[in-house]
């Protein structure tokens, strides 16, 4: 979890990638 790419929206950071 975290280990990849991140998308900053509108309830904080959403983590795409495991």
């Amino acid at each position: 979890m975290g280990s990849g790419l991140a998308l900053l929206s509108t309830i904080g950071l959403v983590d795409v990638t495991v």
